[in-house]
């Protein structure tokens, strides 16, 4: 079977390039052939190696038999960027990941990044991105420098997104929760988590799924924690004190309509994300460079038996991608 990875980061070294000469956050600079890049205030982070190199990454994956990344430059989000530079650096990345498709068709499908922070901007982007560059979906940030993903200024994005039939990956960034959790790296141990639940949750509520039905939209790492709350979500929206609309039908029955990957270590998460989503929305990722490979290889191959596996790791990213 062709496996498919699709939770990769591939960092391009031209957005790296652009970023040198940044003079406010987040900064860069060169270390030896590679670099260190501002991921945090004041926190610099090397990217070096197959982070950057395309062919190393490539190498790498194939000797952990993953045949495709499906690969973003998630969490490098440009959303808190003045608007010109965030199109810029939004442009460079998405040039270079079409370079990439067109150098390996078979092996990598590269995921656009938008300048949310520009609605009408962002849309020019989309359209550049998957109509001209022919990138195989999107990637968004789970907030807009705090704001959420789904202002009614977003809405039409949302709508073209849709119609150009690309999935729509969701991806942590510095969560809406940061300032609370400076202590033990808690914002990426369970920020990250919280943001994307709260991404997804809007998406809901704000009844973007509702007016984009055929939208798909892929939650990361098992969904984090909504498919465990699905029944405390169904209940506590629609009380007097939540103060919502009631929806057509219960808030989980949407969020089953997404699909997650298996971006985790514990197997009565995957277990459950199957149980949830159906066993043909779960797809499976490294979350290169983040996590080990062969750690995701082995988590899978652990849980699942044959036939399941060959869904997660192969048919369900083939008919979501539509390769």
């Amino acid at each position: 079977m062709t496996v498919y990875d699709c939770q990769a980061h591939w960092y391009p070294p031209g957005f790296f390039e652009l970023c040198l000469a940044r003079t406010a956050f987040p900064r860069c600079r060169r270390d030896g052939d590679g670099y260190q890049f501002e991921l945090g205030p004041g926190t610099f982070v090397p990217f070096a190696g197959p982070m950057i190199d395309l062919d190393q990454l490539l190498e790498l994956m194939g000797g952990n038999g993953i045949d495709v990344l499906v690969s973003s430059s998630e969490p490098l989000s440009v959303t808190g960027w003045e608007v010109d530079e965030a199109v810029e650096a939004a442009r460079v990345l998405n040039e270079e990941k079409a370079r990439a498709q067109q150098r390996h068709p078979e092996q990598f499908v590269g995921l656009a990044t938008l300048p949310l922070q520009d609605p009408g901007r962002a849309i020019e982007e989309l359209e550049h991105a998957v109509t001209e560059l022919g990138l195989g979906g999107v990637c968004l940030p789970s907030n807009v420098q705090g704001a959420p993903i789904t202002s009614p200024a977003l809405m039409p994005m949302y709508e073209r997104i849709e119609e150009l039939g690309v999935p729509l990956f969701l991806h942590p960034t510095a969560s809406i929760a940061r300032e609370r959790l400076p202590d033990y790296g808690l914002d990426y141990v369970i920020g990250y988590m919280l943001d994307t639940s709260v991404a997804a949750l809007n998406l809901v509520f704000s009844g973007t799924v509702q007016r984009c039905p055929a939208l798909k939209i892929v939650h990361p790492h098992l969904g984090a924690v909504l498919p465990y709350l699905a029944g405390r979500i169904d209940f506590e929206y629609k009380t007097p004190w939540a103060g919502n609309e009631e929806l057509p039908e219960p808030p989980s029955e949407y969020l089953r309509r997404f699909w997650t990957d298996s971006v985790s270590e514990t197997p009565g998460s995957l277990r459950m994300a199957l149980d949830f989503y159906g066993e043909d929305r779960v797809l499976f990722g490294t979350d290169f460079p983040w996590w080990k490979p062969e750690r995701a290889v082995d988590f899978v191959h652990t849980v699942l038996g044959d036939a399941e596996r060959e869904k997660v790791m192969s048919t369900n990213a083939k008919a979501l991608l539509g390769r």
